[in-house]
């Protein structure tokens, strides 16, 4: 089935598609994001089924045709999995409105994600990060002293609160607290918490409200808390080439505003923070998502590998778990059962060796006794009594 464009434009959006977007504001209060989202996915389907065709006459077949023609056009799968749960969210919506008799979204399950542990980056390349100074070829450009304490202010608060880049942009000046060191943000779903702020984010910040920002200010400023030259509110996108152009100054990996999130997260896990604090200060609303960065690296396993294992006990007289002597020289095998060199091509010494053979001979003999007294059981059995 051709599948043909449909121009994001809200001419275009059909009636269900609107009811639907409109309900879900009431009910979840849906961030920009998350509204954008679904009315992709849903005017993808709808353009699937054809320009007149409402979505309520879908059937199941139809719903099986989209999917196939996601993974035709070599769509993520996590992609094709947010594609399949909006269209269940659709279709549960209109058929509890009674605008569809049956749901044709039963039975149909979820790609498998490919599961891809965050990227994080050290203890150390974050110091880096935070130490690198402005860009000096644009220290002689307009206003350039502000921007140096505004993205400072930006990537101490990233590192100090874990917060995601559209809660950084939302955020206001009413909704920072220098004196208790906490911020307010909304996250997924207009979810309100408070994020504690540590001592280098907070002088960061003072910093930034004090000599920064006036400077950016504009007649028709903005009031959130991080603002542009113009004095408008920042967009992700420059969030994002923020820490992308502080990180290649730094020279190290690419790192975006999430990976500082998982940064922090990953810090406080090995410095011994338990899943729920973690759960709480990244507004996680399940566990199983805080999970993901238990995780540990390799220096991690050969620290406590050694101090765990029961083989490098010291009061055992036992070789180490990771040698990091010369290697043993080779020599001969030595027998299993003790000391002496085993035999050639064998595990065991002469000595041993002459046991194993014996005791072999006594189990195939009295093996050899017991079947004989069993046939000569089956042929003679006892005579019974009258």
């Amino acid at each position: 089935m051709a599948i043909t464009k449909v121009a994001p434009s809200p001419a275009t959006v059909p009636a269900q598609v609107s009811d639907f977007l409109n309900y879900k504001d009431v009910e979840r209060g849906l961030s920009e994001n998350t509204r954008e989202r679904y009315r992709e996915s849903l005017l993808d389907f709808c353009s699937f089924l054809g320009e007149g065709k409402p979505a309520s006459g879908a059937k199941a077949r139809h719903v099986h045709e989209y999917i196939s023609s996601c993974y035709d056009r070599e769509l993520k799968a996590s992609t094709i999995s947010n594609r399949i749960s909006t269209l269940r969210e659709f279709f549960k919506f209109l058929q509890r409105d009674g605008r569809l008799a049956r749901n044709p979204m039963e039975g149909v399950a979820l790609p498998k994600k490919e599961k891809r542990l965050p990227k994080a980056i050290s203890e150390a390349e974050v110091r880096q990060l935070l130490a690198a100074g402005p860009d000096e070829s644009l220290a002689r450009r307009r206003l350039s002293g502000p921007i140096a304490l505004r993205d400072q202010a930006i990537l101490e608060t990233f590192y100090a609160s874990g917060i995601r880049e559209s809660e950084l942009t939302s955020a206001t000046l009413s909704d920072v607290n220098l004196e208790q060191r906490l911020l307010r943000v909304f996250g997924k779903g207009s979810k309100e918490r408070l994020v504690p702020l540590g001592f280098p984010a907070t002088v960061a910040l003072q910093i930034y409200l004090r000599d920064g920002r006036p400077r950016l200010e504009s007649t028709n400023a903005s009031e959130c808390l991080f603002v542009g030259r113009n004095g408008k509110e920042l967009t992700r996108m420059r969030i994002w080439q923020i820490v992308s152009e502080r990180a290649r100054r730094a020279g190290i990996p690419h790192i975006s505003p999430h990976g500082m999130r998982h940064s922090l997260a990953t810090h406080m896990l090995s410095h011994g923070a338990d899943l729920r604090t973690i759960q709480t200060i990244l507004g996680h609303s399940e566990i199983s998502t805080t999970q993901i960065y238990t995780h540990v690296s390799r220096e991690d396993v050969r620290a406590v590998l050694p101090r765990c294992h029961p083989r490098n006990n010291p009061k055992r007289a036992q070789m180490p778990l990771f040698q990091t002597a010369a290697p043993i020289a080779r020599g001969p095998i030595i027998c299993t059962q003790c000391c002496r060199p085993s035999e050639r091509g064998k595990t065991l010494c002469s000595r041993h060796l002459r046991l194993a053979n014996e005791a072999v001979k006594r189990f195939r003999e009295k093996a050899r006794l017991k079947k004989r007294v069993q046939s000569y059981t089956t042929a003679h059995p006892p005579a019974r009594s009258a």
